[in-house]
């Protein structure tokens, strides 16, 4: 009994979430956001009658769950597998926006890019400061099949700030307190790997961000490389990367030493202003997942 109750809550929740959906996408409506792909399906569609019935379907057969989702903590209701191969354009994944102009490798001479680059010495203090205290990325399990990936996430899965590294990381978060922060479908984290580690090929959930990532202590860049695509590239300590990660991509770190990154996810630019108001909304946020 208790179990269809809490079937029957959920269903109902995401029902009332379909219909928020409905109502927000018509005060929004653009082609960008026609053309949103949520899984398999478009997000209108998703939201549709015909969309709830047949995420209500999946769930009540326990389909396949969004493995990598379940690490972050947020169970889902309905999951589909990548489309393509993410070689010569972006694997289908969660959240899609199809026709978005988008590259696997990006220029890094933007204004963002520029700041973080600028904010080295400063971002690279804090994480002294708070690097013992990093923990294994939730997706470890899945994407790393040979040494350890760890991570400090200084925005949570809804992309509120992390108030565990708030004071001692206070110089970070003013240098990206006014970047556009893809907060619905991504972080601002920092990243290490330690020697001898590989992260298996993998896509990010969602087109609709550049990842821009600051090399803060990469001593052996000769041994740290990242395929994006079909193309691979090192890093170097304050030389700003900026990257599509919905395109297939994998890591390695072959050297004797860490590598770290402060990672942080931008809007694509691409993006209308009106575009990125409506995917800000927190709906986007708890759409088909389980509390």
């Amino acid at each position: 009994m208790q179990d269809f109750l809490s079937t029957l809550k959920v269903l109902r929740e995401h029902y009332r979430n379909c219909r928020r959906m409905r109502a927000l996408l018509a005060r929004y409506d653009s082609e960008r956001l026609r053309n949103l792909y949520w899984y398999a399906m478009t997000i209108h569609r998703a939201a549709s009658l015909s969309g709830f019935l047949r995420v209500a379907t999946a769930y009540l057969r326990r389909a396949r769950q969004n493995v990598v989702a379940n690490y972050y903590g947020a169970g889902t209701l309905y999951w589909a597998a990548p489309h393509g191969d993410g070689l010569d354009a972006p694997a289908l994944t969660v959240w899609t926006c199809r026709g978005l102009e988008t590259t696997p490798w990006h220029a890094n001479d933007d204004v963002w890019a520029r700041r973080l680059a600028a904010g080295f010495d400063a971002i690279l203090a804090d994480y002294r400061k708070v690097e013992q205290r990093r923990r294994p990325n939730p997706a470890s399990a899945v994407d790393v099949d040979l040494g350890r990936w760890d991570n400090i996430f200084l925005t949570d899965v809804h992309g509120r700030i992390n108030a565990e590294f708030e004071a001692e990381c206070r110089d970070t978060y003013a240098v990206i307190s006014d970047f556009p922060l893809c907060t619905n479908f991504g972080f601002a984290f920092f990243s290490e790997t330690a020697p001898d580690t590989h992260i298996k090929a993998h896509t990010g959930g969602s087109n609709l961000r550049l990842r821009y990532h600051l090399p803060l202590d990469v001593k052996q860049p000769e041994h740290n490389r990242m395929r994006v695509g079909k193309e691979i590239r090192s890093w170097t300590e304050g030389k700003v990367t900026v990257f599509d990660d919905s395109f297939d991509h994998e890591v390695w770190n072959d050297g004797q030493t860490r590598r770290t990154l402060l990672i942080v996810d931008l809007w694509h630019p691409s993006l209308s202003d009106s575009d990125i108001a409506c995917l800000s909304d927190p709906l986007f946020n708890r759409f088909g997942k389980i509390d």
